[in-house]
């Protein structure tokens, strides 16, 4: 068995149409130090150019400035230049052809819960053992639900085909890792708001990071996901893995529509 952290994050709010995309992304990795490493150095020096604190910085897609942009930047190249790792992000457009996604799990709780599950399910691999490590939401006093509980009931299910050894939320100024996979997802759900219509500023250092981020990804990673934006279902994925280590075949055949909604409108089309 081959152990892998996998490290996730969101961008926007399920509930509501007010923020029209909601995007999860999940990051899995074999090997953190040099990663690791090499996020510090970049913070270590960003603090240290504009007098910041070092604890109190965070690699964070909303938070970016014209001074920090280059940061944010270099965090993602650092990432595209490990030799082993996969990336998949979901977009749901909440507006346009999506399926309501609090009615389908029932509640947002149980929505932030279960496509977490659905997407750890997805990027596990046969032969893996997961760390999960997701970045804490608020949860509801009322709900007996957990990630950790829910994310270990999977591990324990037999058509799982890998194992989980760990699930644990934490906040993410306490991982570097968590704070790379926010400015993923905050660089796509930018990107494709603006290719989708959705009003969104042009010209700033947010929009200069997101296109700098997706052209990373579409370079290092064999799957750049056009087709998926493109698809008649009501969201889609985008899975990103360095070209060397990708497996033969391809991937949009291996995609597969989550949810028994998205199946249909994919049907209708």
């Amino acid at each position: 068995m081959r152990n892998r952290f996998v490290f996730i994050d969101e961008s926007g709010v399920i509930g509501g149409v007010s923020q029209p995309l909601f995007v999860l992304g999940a990051l899995k990795i074999a090997d953190t130090a040099a990663l690791t490493h090499g996020l510090t150095r970049v913070r270590s020096r960003v603090c240290g150019r504009h007098g910041t604190a070092a604890p109190r910085f965070e690699f964070r897609f909303s938070a970016i400035t014209e001074r920090t942009a280059g940061a944010h930047s270099e965090a993602v190249a650092l990432l595209c230049a490990e030799p082993e790792w996969e990336l998949r992000v979901v977009v749901f457009d909440k507006v346009k052809l999506e399926p309501d996604l609090t009615g389908t799990y029932g509640s947002e709780w149980d929505a932030q819960v279960g496509l977490t599950v659905d997407l750890v399910r997805e990027i596990a691999r046969p032969g893996e053992r997961l760390c999960v490590l997701r970045d804490a939401v608020s949860r509801p006093s009322t709900t007996h639900v957990f990630f950790e509980k829910e994310l270990e009931r999977l591990g324990r299910d037999p058509a799982f085909a890998a194992e989980i050894f760990g699930a644990v939320t934490m906040e993410s100024h306490a991982s570097l890792l968590i704070q790379l996979v926010d400015v993923v997802v905050g660089a796509v759900r930018h990107a494709e708001a603006r290719r989708r219509g959705y009003p969104q500023r042009t010209g700033t250092p947010k929009a200069a990071v997101a296109d700098e981020v997706l052209a990373l990804l579409t370079r290092h990673g064999s799957d750049q996901g056009g087709e998926g934006v493109r698809a008649v279902c009501s969201y889609m994925t985008i899975p990103f893995r360095p070209v060397a280590r990708s497996a033969s075949g391809s991937t949009a055949a291996r995609r597969r529509t989550w949810g028994t909604a998205a199946a249909g409108a994919a049907a209708a089309g």
